[in-house]
C-alpha cells in the first residue's frame, strides 16, 4: 500500500498547510512531489513553529511536518523563463496541487486552461476555502474561520467557553486529507483525460462531523440563533473494569435546518456573524 502511488509525479504548489498536507499525503503513498516555492522565502510555513532557531533557518517545524519526503525546487510564476520551467515540469506530471486565492493561477497564465494545453492527462487540484466561484470565494479562509462557518466551535467546549475553537487547525488537515482522496480518484478515473479538481475547507469539516456540526448550522440558519454544546454527560459501561464510555446528550436542537447546510451555508453565513 505504501507504494500505491509509485510512478505518479505531482507537483505541490501549495502553501502553509491544507495543500501541502494532501501532497503530503500523496507522498506516503509512493507519489514523488516536488515542491515548487517562490524564491527567497519560500512557503510561510518554513517561519511558523515553536521552535525559532529552526524558523530563523526557514525550516520550521510546521514546515517540516507537511513537507517530508518532498524534493523541492524554486521557480518564480511572474517571469517568462519561470513559467516556462513549470510548463516544462507540468509536461511531466500527472497532477498539481495548489492552494492559491480563486483566480490567481489564472491572472499568472498558469491555471488549469493553460497548463492542460501542455498535459491534457493533468489532474489540477484547486484547494480554496470557499470553491472557484460564488459569493464567498474571495472570502478570507483560515482555519478558524472556516471553523467558525461550520458550527464546529459553538458545538466545542462547554457554556462558559463556547464557541471555542478546536485546538489543533482541524479545517485545514481534513481539507488536505478530502483533497488527497479526491486526487486518488481522478487518478483512477482520468482514462487518459485530465480533470479538474476542487476542494473546499468547509466540506471537509462538514462531512466529518456529522449532525452534530450540521444541526448547529442549520439551527443557526432556520432560527438566527447560535447552538450550545452538549449540556449533560451519562457514564455508562463497567466501571470495576475501568473502563467508561461517555455518551454526550446534546440539547434538543431543531436540526429542522441542517438540510440547507452545504452550499447555501456558505451563502447565506457571513464571515462576521456572531
Amino acid at each position: 500500500m505504501t507504494q500505491a502511488l509509485a510512478g505518479i509525479r505531482v507537483l505541490d504548489l501549495s502553501n502553509v498547510l491544507a495543500g501541502p498536507f494532501c501532497a503530503y499525503q500523496l507522498a506516503l503513498i509512493g507519489a514523488e512531489v516536488i515542491k515548487i516555492e517562490v524564491p527567497e522565502r519560500g512557503d510561510l510555513a518554513r517561519q511558523l513553529g515553536a521552535d525559532a532557531s529552526l524558523n530563523q533557518r526557514l525550516m520550521g517545524a510546521s514546515f517540516l511536518a507537511q513537507n517530508s519526503g518532498k524534493k523541492s525546487v524554486t521557480v518564480n510564476l511572474k517571469s517568462g523563463s519561470g513559467k516556462e520551467v513549470l510548463q516544462r515540469l507540468v509536461r511531466t506530471a500527472h497532477v498539481l496541487v495548489e492552494n492559491f486565492r480563486p483566480g490567481v493561477m489564472d491572472r499568472l497564465g498558469v491555471g488549469y486552461e493553460q497548463l492542460k494545453q501542455q498535459n491534457p492527462a493533468l489532474v489540477y487540484c484547486a484547494i480554496s476555502g470557499f470553491g472557484q466561484d460564488g459569493p464567498m470565494k474571495d472570502a478570507p479562509a483560515y482555519d478558524q474561520i472556516v471553523q467558525g462557518l461550520s458550527g464546529a466551535m459553538s458545538i466545542t467546549g462547554d457554556e462558559r467557553c463556547a464557541p471555542l475553537r478546536v485546538g489543533y487547525p482541524v479545517a485545514d488537515t481534513l481539507g488536505g486529507i478530502t483533497a488527497a482522496f479526491a486526487i486518488a480518484a481522478a487518478l483512477m478515473r482520468r482514462m487518459g483525460r485530465g480533470l479538474f479538481v476542487t476542494e473546499q475547507l468547509g466540506q471537509g469539516v462538514n462531512g466529518v462531523t456529522g449532525d452534530y456540526s450540521r444541526g448547529a448550522a442549520g439551527f443557526w440558519i432556520e432560527n438566527g440563533e447560535i447552538a450550545h454544546p452538549v449540556e449533560e454527560v451519562t457514564i455508562a459501561g463497567n466501571l470495576r473494569d475501568m473502563y467508561r464510555d461517555i455518551v454526550a446528550i446534546g440539547r434538543d436542537v431543531d436540526r429542522r435546518g441542517s438540510r440547507h447546510v452545504g452550499s447555501i451555508l456558505i451563502g447565506r453565513m457571513t464571515v462576521g456573524g456572531r
